[in-house]
């Protein structure tokens, strides 16, 4: 009888002690994604319009038609880019107002990012716990955060997240009722009507983005064909729609001006590629592309989060029974990413756009998504190879002591000096922000009273205050088209640059 109650008793000393152990972890964890996302959201309070902001502003006085209409037939064929620089830019409201709205933009597609990264784990993984999914959805934003280089254009400069960081929830949001549709074989009307919307809506954000959807849906629909078993109701319609969004994208007018006029530009300078032959770009492009790619291999976060994947994944195969679906092989789709990417950066030099941060943050987006869909599929293919070694489904849960532990050590690794954004950020918040803020303010001050003058001066921002985060582009001697928009939305005749 006492050799049973101290047995009990030791047996009530392990759960506590595991309890105590899930809780420090989990307070780790919890205190790791408050430290990480911190300075990303409060970056968003210092935000102000730049550059095209005052361009784009100046052009949408004229109206909704004649805006989309000097965009699609002089700039761009984006058509939903277009729509929405016309309708989300608040500073066509005037600088008050564009002063607050560019704020507010910012913090709420950081919200929004997180919000839809939640309910994709949600979709994908949906036998696994809400908390487990939220603590999934913050690491994967901070994965991105801090890896994605030119964050100063994706989230802080409205024209930026407009044309990318926009686009790829977008891309996000399709995909989530899009897996939903493949895993239940059905959809409600309303979500039917919002996939199809989100799916042409796709197909007029980016050049690069329309193609590697459109290349997803054909992958999905060769699927479909091999399994047509399966699911009575095919992506097809959606194939039919991206084709039409893809055609209007194409045939713009806008798209081969702008080509033009850059090909005009960038005739002598030495680092663009446009006017170089085709087979010198498509070498480049290669090689640039495997560079490129090893290097965001390289990442060890990448592989952290990965194998916080990985349990799911296995537990979707045996769940969904999809280890008796005939797939292509995964080893031909690999291939296919890596061609679809070296096209990617051939285009990317081709256009002139090679070396923009934001161009080079798009790749490495749709790179990792590419490389988690593929593991994905090698585990549906290999599913029953698998099984002879008994690797059984791992059962997920937000307190085990394994996934607690595996991100505390992600977070860690985000916040080492190796990292890429989390420690330039702090660095920023402590000796940069309030100069820079100070700064900013009294430029905007100053041009907001001399409104309707003859002329101002101002300063260029000193070298110490050029925040990463915060600073897109900055006024420099001579005239050029920053100068010319500012000008034009202030009512100022002449604005003359100084040297800080």
């Amino acid at each position: 009888m006492l050799f049973s109650s101290q047995s009990n008793l030791k047996i009530l000393k392990s759960e506590l002690s595991g309890q105590r152990a899930n809780t420090w972890l989990l307070g780790l964890v919890i205190a790791g994604i408050v430290i990480s996302l911190f300075p990303f959201f409060l970056f968003t309070f210092f935000t102000v319009p730049y550059s095209d902001d005052f361009a784009f502003a100046n052009q949408s006085q004229a109206g909704f038609f004649h805006f989309s209409h000097n965009l699609y037939m002089y700039a761009s064929g984006r058509y939903t880019v277009i729509i929405t620089a016309y309708w989300f830019n608040p500073l066509r409201l005037g600088l008050a107002y564009g002063s607050i709205g560019v704020k507010f933009i910012s913090f709420a597609f950081l919200v929004c990012f997180l919000w839809t990264l939640y309910y994709l784990v949600c979709v994908v993984f949906s036998n696994i716990s809400k908390v487990y999914a939220l603590l999934l959805a913050f690491i994967t934003q901070i994965f991105f955060l801090n890896s994605l280089v030119g964050l100063d254009e994706w989230v802080y400069w409205f024209v930026g997240l407009n044309a990318y960081f926009l686009p790829m929830l977008i891309l996000l949001l399709c995909y989530l009722y899009l897996i939903k549709y493949l895993q239940q074989g059905y959809l409600s009307k309303v979500e039917w009507v919002l996939l199809h919307f989100l799916n042409f809506s796709v197909m007029g954000t980016h050049e690069i983005i329309a193609v590697f959807h459109l290349s997803v849906l054909c992958f999905i629909a060769l699927h479909i064909h091999l399994n047509r078993n399966q699911w009575q109701i095919s992506v097809f319609s959606l194939l039919i729609g991206a084709s039409l969004g893809m055609f209007i994208l194409i045939v713009a007018p806008g798209n081969y001006a702008r080509w033009f006029n850059l090909d005009q530009i960038f005739a002598e300078d030495v680092g663009r590629y446009s006017n170089q032959s085709l087979l010198k770009v498509s070498i480049l492009g290669a090689y640039f592309a495997i560079s490129s790619m090893g290097n965001w291999l390289s990442n060890a976060s990448f592989w952290i989060l990965t194998l916080l994947f990985l349990p799911l994944m296995q537990d979707l195969v045996v769940r969904l029974h999809l280890k008796n679906s005939k797939f292509i092989s995964p080893v031909l789709h690999a291939g296919l990413i890596l061609l679809l990417f070296i096209s990617f950066h051939i285009f990317a030099l081709r256009t002139n756009h090679y070396g923009i941060g934001r161009v080079e943050a798009l790749f490495r987006f749709l790179f990792y998504w590419s490389l988690w869909a593929n593991v994905q599929l090698w585990l549906c293919f290999y599913a029953e190879k698998l099984e002879k070694y008994k690797l059984d489904s791992l059962e997920v849960h937000p307190h085990k002591n394994l996934f607690l532990g595996i991100m505390s050590l992600f977070l860690v690794i985000s916040i080492m000096p190796s990292s890429q954004n989390i420690n330039q950020a702090y660095y920023e918040v402590a000796f940069v922000v309030p100069g820079y803020q100070d700064f900013i303010k009294k430029r905007l001050d100053l041009l907001q009273s001399s409104r309707g003058k003859e002329g101002v001066i101002l300063r260029q921002i000193p070298a110490h205050l050029r925040s990463q985060f915060l600073l897109v582009e900055d006024y420099s001697k001579g005239s050029n088209s920053y100068i010319r928009c500012t000008e034009e939305y202030f009512d100022i005749k002449k604005i003359k640059i100084s040297p800080y």
